[in-house]
């Protein structure tokens, strides 16, 4: 990474007008017609040396480099793969030369994982079609190889699946892929390639993402799926610096897969842990890319009792982990506060619960609540929570919100705010699920016995695993499906409700005591 830079110079203003202009392309496709073994000087500097430049420019105009290369490039990218492959047998056996060109064309357009974000709808566009032209790809490539892929075919499916992981990380993008059903594609692709490590890696990173918990209960393999991850981490993290980035991108979709408790368990029982450890104690890893994930990954496996415990033995990583709750870095300092509240006072404030529940008599004495609303909510779904907010406010109802995301607020007081509130609102999507944050306020608030609503944020949106049973026998209000103004008043019809019956049952239980 000793190439990076931030100045915008000359030299790179040149290199992206030559990335930009029809040269760029005609090169390209010459050299992927003719397999050349070997570029020449001209070739090498328009396909690698020019693309090289860009990708390690980090100053405050790569977002717009980055789109204008986007609208250049997009439409005749997926052109050239429709016209070129079919998925069918045989196979262009493609050179080193050709994997190394491609490679640095998909690094332009495609790396999300740089901070390359989609800012355009046009690019959200062609990104959905290039998505069509690869799963017709690699249905045709599925068909023709039913029992092994042929081998000259391996690099090809190794690059469009690579593409594909790049796109799960954009959540448009993501919504998307769900709705081209790949599970099952990903699924063989799997099964027929093998021993192949990298075709598993980038399937299994894809499937991280797409996959609903009733996936991950078919697949009747998370044992495979943590011995891939567990043993490329490894691998990588002894690879030093040069692998890091495949580093950051394992933790980050390992992460969004520990929502899954079957995934959650087969890490713990294979001892996944002492990597992660290391992720988040030693020095060398990058504090948000590597640290944070790896701190996240091990607040999702402490929701096992058994594994809390051991974490919480191990002194090192508490001493750790009370060191970053002053982090200058906000991520940090709240997975940290998040994983003390977890292992320490959680536990203490459960025991306490349930000795102010011994008392059968105060337990029927109806208290006033210093809240109405607790939202609980993830940072993804923040427009329309806020908007949810701000009718709550204009009807004279009393609201906690962690409007910083508990960058401000501590678990201490969305434990409190929990403990104060009449109703919580769980306002349910994929990012909420995924979060381990969002998990511990809905799991508090079912210990607490709250009056939970659950709200849909995302069409379509269907809660699985441990957000599916917590909200399986309550009644939802879908949000994107009646329109704001009809859920609204659902909600409001919903709490209205609730307290006219819970006051009339009130009232005979005190007459009764």
């Amino acid at each position: 990474m000793a190439h990076v830079y931030t100045e915008f110079t000359d030299a790179l203003a040149k290199a992206i007008d030559q990335v930009c202009s029809p040269l760029y392309t005609q090169m390209f496709e010459k050299v992927a017609k003719e397999q050349l073994n070997s570029l020449s000087n001209e070739q090498l500097t328009m396909l690698t040396y020019y693309p090289n430049q860009i990708t390690w420019y980090e100053g405050n105009r790569r977002q717009e480099i980055i789109e204008r290369i986007r609208h250049t490039h997009l439409k005749w990218f997926n052109s050239w793969l429709n016209e070129n492959y079919t998925g069918q047998p045989p196979y262009i056996k493609w050179n080193s030369a050709m994997i190394n060109i491609l490679l640095h064309l998909t690094n332009l357009l495609f790396r999300m994982d740089l901070g390359d974000i989609i800012s355009s709808e046009d690019t959200s566009n062609e990104c959905r079609h290039i998505a069509d032209t690869i799963k017709r790809i690699l249905l045709s490539v599925n068909e023709s190889n039913q029992i092994t892929i042929d081998p000259t075919g391996i690099p090809l499916v190794q690059q469009l699946l690579q593409i594909l992981f790049y796109f799960t990380l954009d959540s448009e993008l993501v919504i998307y892929l769900k709705s081209l059903h790949l599970v099952d594609l990903v699924n063989t692709l799997i099964r027929t390639s093998g021993d192949d490590d990298e075709i598993h890696l980038q399937a299994y990173r894809i499937l991280a993402v797409i996959m609903g918990e009733t996936d991950i209960k078919q697949l009747q393999n998370s044992s495979r799926i943590a011995t891939v991850f567990i043993i490329f981490i490894k691998n990588v993290i002894d690879g030093g610096v040069r692998t890091e980035g495949r580093l950051h991108n394992s933790l980050r979709s390992l992460k969004v897969l520990t929502q899954h408790d079957q995934i959650r368990e087969e890490l713990i029982k294979q001892q996944g842990h002492s990597l992660f450890l290391r992720c988040a104690l030693e020095d060398q890893f990058n504090p948000l890319k590597a640290k944070l994930p790896a701190l996240q990954i091990l607040l999702a496996l402490a929701f096992n009792k058994d594994f809390a415990t051991i974490l919480k033995d191990n002194n090192i990583f508490m001493d750790h982990i009370r060191t970053l709750t002053s982090s200058s870095q906000q991520d940090l300092q709240l997975v940290a506060t998040a994983l003390i509240w977890k292992l320490e006072k959680e536990p203490e404030t459960t025991i306490k619960l349930v000795q102010d529940q011994s008392s059968s008599i105060s337990s029927l004495m109806v208290t006033k609540k210093q809240y109405d609303i607790m939202i609980s909510y993830s940072h993804n779904d923040k427009e329309l929570c806020h908007r949810i907010l701000s009718f709550l406010e204009k009807d004279q109802l009393h609201v906690w919100i962690d409007s910083q995301l508990m960058h401000d607020a501590t678990f201490d007081a969305m434990a409190k705010a929990i403990e104060n509130s009449e109703f919580v609102l769980v306002c349910m999507s994929d990012a909420y699920k995924q979060s381990p944050f969002c998990e511990m306020e809905a799991s508090y608030a079912v210990k607490r016995r709250c009056h939970i609503i659950p709200l849909l944020m995302t069409a379509n949106y269907k809660a699985d695993g441990w957000l599916g049973v917590l909200t399986s026998a309550l009644i939802y209000i879908d949000f994107p499906k009646l329109g704001f103004d009809k859920a609204y008043q659902e909600l409001k019809k919903q709490i209205g409700l609730f307290r006219m019956t819970n006051s009339n049952s009130t009232t005979v239980e005190q007459n009764q005591i």
